[in-house]
């Protein structure tokens, strides 16, 4: 901070007054305030992927609009580019800086997607080259994302329009004719090319007349990827076309809650069921016909870019189903109820085959109908056949399930082979206790007081001393009796508890009335 001063001297000093000293003084004692600097918290290696044709502003290295402060799984864990989740998340918080507030209407600007079969991300795309034997090569794009973007259909013709126009454009949205949208085109996009010879038709005035269009931005971003862009295709014969926009098999994950909170800043992604594991991209438009927009209609990063993190759930080995006595069909198409045997079928991740065979990693346990383990029984399958192509162990038992201990309930256990806790250890609280604590009884974690309490006396207690040292006392306590003779007792006496900062006031009520507060005692006329 630095406090200036006048550096202008009178030059007569008798000239100075008591006011210009106060002045002075005031002037030295006044203090200069300065803005902070706008901390945000660091988004951890979001990808910024650069808009075709969007440039950005060369006198300035910073992205123009707003941009991502930082996403968080659960309000907890920073998410950044390339983790690995080891459990499936609630939701993603997107952060945004200091004084922004995000334009409802635009989230679906933000995306979550999850690759398909091909576990590759990627676009609905087509090329074309006009049918110039390779002179040129054009690329459509799919500006929806995933399988969304599939479907997107453009037809081009020819004809002389007797004039030195353009081509013609025409587009069909198919999402609101039922039978089109059956036979999967999302929307048909036209474009008459001009024969005539005054202004034939080029390249560049196709992709000109495509990427001018909302419509078509909203729909296919158009590139021109190699060739002359004053290559002339109005002669050629139109045999490429319809050039159908396809192949993205990227699954959208719906979300079951999108809203804007925290005063606009923030955005909430809240998923609608749990995440498989798998990978995951978030994407967050800048570009393209609808970006994510302030309420300013400011674009997301100045409309130059999109952001995208990428994250992997990894939850590993989970049980997803278990089909006791299963019903098969065998080579005749007979179904047969195999009683012997337990399916259990587990997520997409192998496992050990060795491991994953091993019997004594799977207990079936008859509980015996109890809620206490002490009369529980161990069954073990006596073989276990383990596929990793269809993630199915089949158990098979001695005897048919309903045989190994009879009727009741059973519990089935899978991945640990240690025996049954041991049951809660009694103890009698009449024994005397040891003096030291290498002398004292470990009861484990388990604790029970078996009593009726006729050999517990008030003010008894039991201290419990953990290995670290800290202990618990608990005392017994057999509450207040209170005996007073009958005889001496009349309507309207009272007496007060007092118990810690309060008190309660009782009093003896032979009339059904009593002081406003009190605690009725009824006195029985009989006594």
């Amino acid at each position: 901070m630095v406090i200036r001063r006048n550096s202008k001297h009178d030059s007569n000093p008798r000239r100075s007054s008591k006011s210009s000293q106060t002045g002075q003084q005031r002037e030295r004692r006044q203090l200069f305030l300065e803005n902070l600097e706008d901390r945000r918290l660091l988004h951890g290696g979001g990808q910024h992927i650069p808009v075709p044709g969007a440039e950005a502003d060369d006198t300035t290295e910073e992205v123009a609009g707003f941009e991502l402060a930082g996403a968080q799984v659960d309000s907890g864990l920073l998410l950044s580019n390339g983790d690995r989740l080891e459990q499936s998340p609630r939701d993603i918080t997107l952060h945004f800086g200091q004084g922004v507030e995000i334009d409802p209407a635009t989230l679906t600007a933000i995306n979550l997607l999850r690759p398909g079969g091909d576990g590759v991300f990627g676009s609905a795309t087509a090329t074309t080259d006009f049918g110039t034997n390779g002179a040129v090569e054009v690329s459509f794009t799919s500006q929806l994302p995933g399988e969304s973007g599939n479907g997107i259909q453009l037809v081009f013709t020819r004809s002389d329009h007797g004039n030195g126009s353009g081509p013609y454009l025409n587009v069909e949205d198919h999402t609101e004719h039922e039978h089109d949208h059956e036979d999967g085109l999302l929307a048909t996009i036209t474009l008459d090319l001009n024969t005539n010879e005054e202004n034939p038709t080029t390249v560049d005035q196709i992709v000109g007349e495509l990427s001018a269009s909302p419509e078509v931005q909203a729909l296919v971003l158009v590139e021109l990827v190699d060739g002359d862009p004053e290559t002339d295709v109005s002669g050629n014969a139109t045999d490429y076309s319809p050039v159908l926009i396809e192949g993205s098999d990227d699954e959208i994950v719906e979300a079951g809650y999108l809203g804007v909170e925290a005063r606009g800043r923030d955005v909430i992604f809240r998923f609608r069921e749990s995440l498989q594991d798998d990978l995951y991209r978030l994407v967050v438009n800048g570009g393209g016909a609808q970006p994510l927009r302030d309420i300013d209609g400011v674009p997301f990063l100045g409309g130059q870019a999109d952001e995208v993190i990428e994250f992997t759930i990894d939850r590993g080995p989970q049980v997803v189903a278990v089909v006791p006595q299963p019903v098969t069909r065998d080579e005749a198409g007979i179904l047969t109820q195999q009683r012997d045997q337990v399916h259990v079928y587990f997520n997409e991740d192998d496992l050990n085959s060795e491991s994953a065979a091993n019997p004594e990693f799977y207990q079936l346990i008859f509980t015996n109908d109890t809620l206490v383990n002490s009369d529980d029984v161990i069954h073990n399958p006596t073989t276990v056949e383990y596929d990793a192509a269809t993630d199915r162990a089949v158990l098979s038992f001695a005897q048919p399930l309903d045989q190994l201990s009879g009727h009741g309930a059973y519990r089935l256990r899978v991945g640990d082979a240690s025996l049954l806790p041991e049951a809660p250890l009694a103890i009698g609280l009449n024994a005397e206790a040891a003096s030291t604590f290498a002398e004292a009884l470990s009861i484990g974690k388990n604790l029970e007081v078996n009593t009726n309490g006729e050999l517990l006396e008030d003010g008894q207690s039991l201290e419990l001393v953990a290995e670290s040292g800290q202990s618990l006392v608990l005392e017994f306590d057999a509450g207040l009796l209170l005996q007073l003779d009958s005889v001496n007792a009349a309507d309207g006496n009272h007496f007060t508890l007092h118990h810690g900062s309060g008190s309660s006031t009782f009093e003896f009520d032979g009339d059904a009335t009593v002081g406003s507060g009190n605690i009725a005692i009824a006195l029985d006329p009989s006594d």
